[in-house]
């Protein structure tokens, strides 16, 4: 490129010049070409009839040639014969990268294309992409440039930009945290999204697997997502996921799941909406039901509870003056004492039926198992029958159900519910015309539970609020009007549904459906958090048992009994003093563990156990009297646990070690038996 190029750019404008003489004081320099006179500035051929507009410059940037198309769109003369600098027609911005494309041009003989702006008197600036190759004539060389308006084509691109930076503003700043997943992996998250990962010990989400973000008894929710493949889902019913948390805690969120182009390629959309504030208010709400339940079933529960303590203490007496006598010298009755000790444990076990029957109603905690909702229905209405017994024959009518997935006390609320409800419709005093009626049945692959009374019904104006919180038809103090609401919640979490229909034989019907699960195998309820394979024993010549419990009469009573069944028996009164033996290096066949205690508690244990000896995991097994703690529920619920519940009886006790110790359950269960655990619930 000439100096005299470089020199007139930074000067400004160039001038118009129409000779080929050098300027006096100037140092000779390369004798520009300019126009023909007889052509003006057109190319005199087919260029000058083309759409696009041509123009032709020389090293120096001044215009030789420009057929008609330029002429309009620079509004140029054609007929002019004076050489002019295309730079007259750019703005100060773009007149360097004008430059930079001549020079560029004439350095590599290469077509080059570049985006500039045209400034043209009474005109708005427009945007025009210049594609220049070189013309060779001898030894001179020029630049051929066409002229292609991208003026709405850049104007377009700056609106879609902003659209794009608004877009992208608004997904930041939604609280619901937007997840892209690309084969299993995170390839976009918004603030929300980042923040949900940060609590989950993340510092950087793009990369992340999706799973490690989810607490691990939910991961395998995500498996069937991920299976569809990224480009094969369709939109489907929200699923609720729990989001790893710290310190063992975690965000409840409703995920939704769909298929989308991300960057040209298939992948998931993941918007999750944190819930878990939304979940504290209904498990308050719930308790208040349940509370109000509670309340309404206190004088029934104290009744049941009263009679067999009565037959109780009865026969201790007996017992206990028969062995008065005995100490004097008379002679002991054999059969008067033994039938005495018989009735005391026949109204000890009543009065352990019920309070288990009242524990697993009224449970609070969110492990979702397989159940029967038949045996759900039995012992809810144990509960309920105080309240019912003197207002109305219970009929019922049981089908051959499969089992559903759901909660045991929450289910239970829901049946609850309605039989107190169906108790306070009935007139006292006419029990032989009162009626109620509950059918169990399946029905398209739905467990269906009919609920039906001939009480006072339900007014018309009130049936479409129903299922609105605190909404009650009785009056001041006679409900809370939570639980018809809570009902609905609970089984909307389970997939199911409960409905309000019209009967012409009874005046109130409330028609419960649940999905059923395994249909055609008719599998038993059982409670996933037991693992009947834990804990198998590799020692078969010496076997050892850890005890943990609190309790010195429970742990003496453990130790009595299962010390036939092992070589070395230990025991610790805390979750510390556990974790001081195991870490002495003794080791344990069985560790049967408490859950609540003063120092160390069991899911300590067990925590402890992860991290320092993940060997024993599958040999420890709990028992205990209720895991009511916030972080006893959330440990249990992340985890799938061997767990037996006190009071337990001999036969109880010698199952469940059979279970956790199957290859010599058939040698030790009849001695197991014959031995006496005491204590109550820790």
């Amino acid at each position: 490129m000439p100096v005299r190029f470089e020199r007139d750019y930074n000067a400004g404008m160039l001038e118009p010049r129409a000779t080929t003489s050098e300027k006096p004081g100037c140092r000779p320099a390369r004798t520009p070409a300019v126009p023909r006179p007889a052509s003006a500035l057109g190319f005199s051929g087919h260029l000058d009839h083309a759409p696009l507009g041509h123009v032709e410059v020389d090293p120096d940037g001044y215009i030789l040639h420009a057929n008609r198309s330029a002429c309009a769109r620079l509004g140029l003369d054609s007929r002019q014969t004076e050489a002019l600098p295309f730079v007259n027609f750019l703005p100060p911005q773009s007149v360097s990268p004008f430059a930079r494309l001549v020079k560029e041009l004439l350095a590599t003989k290469i077509a080059t294309s570049g985006d500039l702006q045209l400034k043209l008197p009474g005109r708005p600036v427009a945007w025009v992409r210049l594609d220049g190759i070189v013309l060779e004539e001898g030894e001179r060389e020029t630049c051929l440039f066409s002229m292609v308006d991208i003026s709405e084509r850049r104007a377009v691109a700056a609106r879609l930009r902003a659209s794009e930076q608004r877009l992208l503003g608004l997904i930041e700043s939604l609280p619901d945290s937007i997840f892209v997943v690309r084969a299993g992996r995170v390839v976009f998250s918004n603030a929300s999204a980042q923040r949900l990962a940060a609590a989950a010990n993340e510092s950087v989400v793009p990369g992340v697997r999706m799973q490690d973000l989810v607490v691990p008894a939910d991961q395998a929710l995500l498996a069937p997502l991920f299976a569809a493949g990224d480009g094969h889902l369709s939109p489907a019913a929200p699923v609720e996921i729990r989001f790893r948390g710290r310190g063992g805690r975690y965000t409840v969120a409703d995920t939704t799941w769909m298929s989308m182009l991300f960057e040209d390629t298939s992948c998931l959309l993941c918007v999750a909406r944190d819930v878990t504030e939304r979940r504290q208010i209904d498990a308050k709400l719930a308790q208040a039901d349940r509370l109000s339940a509670v309340g309404v079933l206190a004088a029934g529960v104290a009744h049941e509870i009263n009679n067999p303590l009565t037959y109780i203490f009865l026969h201790l007496e007996n017992i206990g003056a028969a062995v008065d006598q005995y100490r004097v010298g008379v002679k002991l009755d054999d059969d008067d004492v033994r039938e005495s000790i018989d009735r005391a444990m026949v109204g000890a076990g009543r009065v352990r039926d019920i309070v288990k029957d009242l524990q697993s109603c009224t449970r609070d905690d969110d492990v979702v198992t397989r159940v029967s909702v038949n045996d759900v229905i039995e012992k809810t209405l144990e509960l309920a029958s105080p309240q019912l017994r003197f207002k109305t024959r219970v009929e019922t009518c049981y089908g051959d159900l499969p089992a559903v997935e759901a909660n045991f006390g929450r289910l239970s609320q829901v049946f609850l519910n309605l039989f107190i409800n169906a108790a306070q419709a009935f007139v006292e005093g006419r029990s032989g015309d009162n009626r109620l009626q509950i059918t169990t049945g399946v029905e398209g692959g739905q467990v269906v539970v009919v609920v039906q009374d001939t009480g006072c019904g339900i007014p018309e104006r009130a049936k479409a609020r129903l299922f609105e919180p605190f909404y009650t038809t009785k009056g001041i103090g006679g409900g809370s009007g939570l639980g018809l609401y809570i009902s609905h919640q609970h089984l909307k979490r389970f997939g199911g549904t409960i409905s309000l229909v019209d009967s012409p034989t009874f005046s109130t019907t409330f028609v419960v459906r649940l999905p059923a699960y395994g249909l055609h195998k008719h599998q038993p309820p059982q409670d996933t958090r037991v693992s009947p394979s834990a804990g198998v024993v590799d020692d078969k010549s010496r076997r050892s048992l850890l005890i943990i419990d609190d309790d010195g009469i429970i742990r003496k009573g453990l130790e009595t009994v299962l010390q036939p069944r092992f070589d070395v028996v230990a025991s610790a009164a805390s979750g510390n003093e556990a974790i001081e033996l195991i870490r002495r290096g003794q080791p344990f066949d069985l560790i049967l563990c408490d859950v609540l205690m003063g120092e160390g508690s069991g899911p300590d244990v067990h925590r402890w156990l992860e991290k320092y000896r993940p060997d024993l995991l599958m040999k420890i097994a709990f028992i205990t009297g209720g895991a009511y703690t916030d972080d006893a529920r959330r440990f249990f619920g992340e985890r799938k646990l061997p767990c037996l519940e006190k009071p337990f009886s001999h036969d109880e006790l010698a199952e469940f070690v059979d279970r956790l110790l199957p290859d010599d359950a058939a040698s030790s269960r009849a001695e197991l038996r014959r031995e006496t655990v005491r204590g109550d619930a820790g």
